[in-house]
Order: structure tokens, then C-alpha cells, then sequence
């Protein structure tokens, strides 16, 4: 009786080698973080795990791995991506065709069949994480009428560019102009 239950504790100890185990290769790619750079122009995307472009470990990701999405639908940009193959980090760079506003949301997504893990496994569904964009909203904090009313001074609480390069003057165009009082015609 005693023989038996010692060879059961065997049996059981011998199936739990440490020499056994293996990485499990059911532990999916996942976004760890998203970071921001303090000029909104780059995204740092860190992965749970090293990454592939290709099921064999090789290949970088590209922006063809990514989607950007950008909650104001007036902020229009391109974007490239670049990546080592093996490594966690792929880093997303920004290209506005119009200055970015401060406090926008940014959400990166990893596509489904375009990122593998270490064990090439594939990404079997799109996942995303988002980030908010940084500054703060450039304000009006004062405006001046010149003394013959043909003229209007408007200061701004930071400097600011007309286009997202910081170059470019602000002209009429970048304003709009109402009169409350109707019996004034303004040209």
C-alpha cells in the first residue's frame, strides 16, 4: 500500500519538471504604453513582447501595422513607422498638414493579422491605445481698438504660426470678424 502511493507522488512530481516547461505560445501582443513627445510629432509604442512583421521573427513593423486616429476632424496628418525586428518599441512619427490643438486624442491601433510574437503567433484583432495631445490652447488675453476704430491689436497668450512648422503670419484669414451693432458696415 505504501509502495503505491509513493510511486503516485513520483508520477505526479515527474510531470512537473521545470525542465518541461515551455513559453506559452497563447500569450497574445499587447500595447503596454503609448508616449507622446512634448511636440505632439512622435508616438513611442511599447509592446508587451518583441515583435515581427513576419510569423518567422523577421520583418519591422511599418505604418502598414498601424492605424492613427485623430478626434478632431479638422487635425489632418500622415504618418510614417519604424521598427527593429525583434524589438518592443516601434516609434510612430506625425506629419500635420495643420497645426494640432492641445488637449486632442491620438488613438494608435496595432492591426490584427500584421504583428507577430515571439512564437509567431499573429495578432488575431485589432487593439488600440490613445494618448492626449500636450500644450495648451493658445488664447486671446487681449484685444485693443485703435482710437479711429480702423483697427483691432489681438494678443495672444503664446506666440503663435500659421502653419504646424511654426512659420507662417497669421493674415485676416485666420480670424472671423462679427459686429454686434448692425448699423456699422465694416469692410
Amino acid at each position: 500500500m505504501m509502495t503505491v502511493l509513493f510511486a503516485a507522488l513520483m508520477f505526479t512530481f515527474a510531470s512537473c519538471s521545470k525542465d518541461d516547461e515551455t513559453p506559452n505560445p497563447g500569450v497574445p501582443v499587447e500595447i503596454n504604453t503609448v508616449e507622446l513627445s512634448n511636440d505632439n510629432a512622435t508616438i513611442i509604442v511599447t509592446f508587451n513582447e518583441a515583435v515581427y512583421s513576419a510569423s518567422d521573427k523577421t520583418g519591422n513593423l511599418d505604418a502598414n501595422c498601424f492605424i492613427v486616429g485623430i478626434s478632431d476632424t479638422t487635425a489632418k496628418a500622415t504618418f510614417t513607422a519604424t521598427h527593429v525586428a525583434g524589438q518592443a518599441i516601434a516609434t510612430i512619427n506625425l506629419i500635420y498638414e495643420n497645426p494640432i490643438k492641445a488637449g486632442v486624442t491620438i488613438q494608435i491601433t496595432a492591426k490584427a493579422n500584421k504583428i507577430y510574437n515571439v512564437d509567431g503567433g499573429v495578432l488575431e484583432v485589432d487593439i488600440s491605445k490613445s494618448v492626449t495631445t500636450n500644450g495648451t490652447p493658445a488664447e486671446i488675453t487681449s484685444l485693443e481698438i485703435s482710437e479711429n476704430n480702423e483697427s483691432i491689436t489681438v494678443t495672444f497668450n503664446e506666440a503663435i504660426y500659421s502653419k504646424n512648422d511654426k512659420t507662417g503670419s497669421l493674415d485676416a484669414n485666420c480670424f472671423d470678424v462679427s459686429i454686434s451693432d448692425l448699423t456699422v458696415l465694416a469692410t
